[in-house]
């Protein structure tokens, strides 16, 4: 399994160093989950199998970084703004469908979908500079 590890609080007025184990430190509200979650980060924990899954997880969130620009830059019209909106009706109703199941999954998630779908929709579809730039001209 994964190694000990203790954490040392030091009193920045005395001085004085106090090691806390992990019987303590459970008694603190979460410590014992950041640790295990320091733990699982740094590949203490599932040998080379997590470890290779922490890697095609970092090059996964790469490719992404690189590739999102990419797709939009060959989507988009000239200039800047939003590129032309995906023609299947299929296709919108299957993203909401996943959306609606993150946000229920991730509920910080899904209560910021639901802000900015609300601003996009009550707010700035209220321009039409805006909503021409954003693509909400439908």
């Amino acid at each position: 399994m994964g190694e000990r590890s203790a954490t040392v609080i030091r009193n920045a007025i005395s001085g004085k160093a106090r090691n806390f184990g992990c019987a303590v430190l459970a008694r603190l509200v979460g410590a014992k989950a950041v640790e295990l979650g320091v733990a699982l980060h740094m590949g203490n924990y599932f040998g080379v199998p997590n470890q290779l899954l922490m890697l095609f997880a970092v090059l996964g969130a790469a490719l992404l970084a690189i590739s999102g620009p990419v797709m939009w830059m060959m989507r988009r019209k000239s200039g800047l703004g939003a590129p032309k909106a995906i023609g299947s009706g299929r296709a919108i109703w299957v993203l909401a469908s996943i959306m609606v199941v993150f946000g229920i999954l991730f509920p910080v998630l899904g209560v910021t979908a639901l802000f900015v779908f609300a601003v996009e929709r009550l707010v700035l579809s209220r321009f039409a500079p805006t909503r021409e730039w954003l693509g909400l001209a439908n």
